[in-house]
């Protein structure tokens, strides 16, 4: 294996490490800074992979006066561009 071909394997998967990293960060940021907007929406006990952001979604769904809290929203945006990034590492 050329040494280009090695350099290219590692810079990816330390970009890949990096990113789930950030990408897991946002997820337990989330958790945190949308709490009491989880309360509001009656999500119980769901978390971030398991159903939360789901559960948030609907509930603006139906509550068009709903609105995410300053943090939450900030933490909504963050896992949304850090995913983003993931998938198109060039931009």
């Amino acid at each position: 294996m050329s040494i280009t071909k090695l350099t290219i394997i590692s810079f990816t998967a330390f970009f890949n490490l990096s990113a789930n990293a950030d990408i897991k960060s946002d997820r337990q940021n989330i958790g945190t800074a949308c709490r009491q907007d989880a309360q509001t929406a009656n999500c119980g006990t769901e978390q971030v992979g398991t159903g939360l952001l789901k559960c948030l979604h609907e509930y603006k769904q139906s509550n068009r006066a709903f609105k995410f809290s300053d943090d939450c929203e900030a933490a909504r945006l963050a896992l949304k561009t850090d995913k983003k990034n993931t998938n198109n590492p060039s931009k």
